[in-house]
């Protein structure tokens, strides 16, 4: 089913069968990062006897306004992560940061993305691969890099949500 805007203070109801959808309920401008949809291998394990596939894939699933909403703001979200294993004390040694940053007009999505702390010290596997962003069911605006580069449809998704893929 397409996303649809909710006005905001009033009460809202949402059909949803249990067994077949959860609804998500996010502000336009918002960010989820997401990885695999299986167990995975964290960055920071020296070993993998149960032979899990690396965590090696990152999306971001975004809220743009809907094109007849569209008012020029650039939306910011931050995130972090860790090799899954570093003790608390350790952390700004095995942690990165990423800064993601996107607006929309009726046609296109731009967007920025950049790791932002960390420096050489921890780099997630997926950062080579690059990341994927991934627009609401029914949003089949283009995604534009903030300089202009166009990025490549990667494809649509098991509910036919348009995924980009962009690099660092």
């Amino acid at each position: 089913m397409p996303y649809q805007h909710l006005a905001a203070g009033q009460w809202h109801t949402i059909s949803s069968p249990w067994r077949f959808s959860i609804p998500i309920l996010a502000q336009i401008g918002g960010l989820v990062p997401v990885g695999r949809p299986e167990q995975t291998c964290a960055p920071g394990d020296k070993a993998n006897e149960a032979n899990l596939p690396a965590d090696d894939y990152r999306g971001v699933e975004i809220v743009p306004a809907p094109p007849e909403l569209v008012d020029g703001r650039e939306y910011i979200n931050n995130w972090y992560e860790d090799d899954g294993i570093s003790l608390v004390g350790m952390a700004d040694k095995h942690r990165a940061s990423f800064t993601f940053v996107y607006a929309a007009t009726p046609e296109e999505v731009t967007v920025k993305f950049e790791k932002v702390v960390g420096g050489d010290l921890f780099v997630p596997p997926w950062v080579q691969k690059g990341l994927s962003v991934i627009l609401p069911v029914g949003d089949d605006r283009q995604v534009r890099s903030f300089d202009g580069v166009r990025s490549e449809l990667e494809g649509r998704d098991d509910r036919g949500r348009a995924c980009y893929r962009i690099k660092e």
